[in-house]
C-alpha cells in the first residue's frame, strides 16, 4: 500500500513486499526486527508471526518483471510469510518473543555464511541448528542496543567498482 513498485529498479526480476496488516507494533515495525537472512539456506524469524492462524502474521506480495525495461507486475498476493520463505528453499530458525525484544533477529550477515549475532541465545540456537552450516560469532552490542538499535541497524551496504559492482 502506497508503494509503486511498477518501475522501481531493484536490480532483480523478482521483488517480495512483506506486509504487516494486523499488528503494526512499534517493537516490530521494521522487517529486521522479526526476520533476517543469515545464510544461503537459513533465516531467523519470530515464531509469533508464523502461520495462517497467527494474529500477527505477515503476508507477501510478489512482483516480477521480464527485464530492467519492463514494469513490475504483481503475480501473487497475500501469501503467508513463513510459507513463502520455506517455498523459496529457506530453513527457518525460530526466535521467541523475548529473544526478539532483545534484538534476536537483528544479526549481521557478513556473506559467506558468516554471521555476527548480538543475542547470545539466538547465536547458540544458530550454532546448534543442524541445517545452519555457517559460522556465528556473538558480539556484545549492549552499548548500541541501549539506544534501540543493533548490528544490522548500524550497517550500510557499500558497492565499489573494485568489488566488481557498477
Amino acid at each position: 500500500t502506497g508503494i509503486n513498485a511498477e518501475y522501481m529498479g531493484f536490480g532483480t526480476t523478482r521483488v517480495a513486499v512483506v506486509r504487516d496488516e494486523l499488528e503494526r507494533s512499534q517493537d516490530r515495525m521494521h522487517l529486521d526486527t522479526v526476520f533476517n537472512i543469515v545464510s544461503h539456506n537459513c533465516v531467523l524469524m519470530l515464531d509469533e508471526i508464523m502461520g495462517d492462524d497467527s494474529n500477527t502474521r505477515r503476508v507477501v506480495d510478489e512482483y516480477v518483471r521480464e527485464s530492467q525495461y519492463t514494469p513490475y507486475v504483481k503475480v501473487r498476493s497475500g501469501i503467508e510469510f513463513s510459507k513463502f520463505v520455506q517455498n523459496e528453499g529457506f530453513h527457518i530458525i525460530t526466535v521467541t518473543g523475548d529473544e526478539q525484544l532483545a534484538y534476536g533477529c537483528n544479526a549481521l550477515n557478513m556473506g559467506g555464511d558468516r554471521v555476527i549475532a548480538v543475542n547470545a541465545s539466538v547465536a547458540r540456537k544458530m550454532a546448534r541448528d543442524p541445517v545452519f552450516d555457517g559460522t556465528v560469532e556473538f558480539l556484545d552490542f549492549s552499548g548500541v542496543t541501549a539506544m534501540f538499535g543493533a548490528a544490522h541497524c548500524c550497517t550500510q551496504v557499500l558497492r565499489t567498482p573494485s568489488a566488481g559492482f557498477p
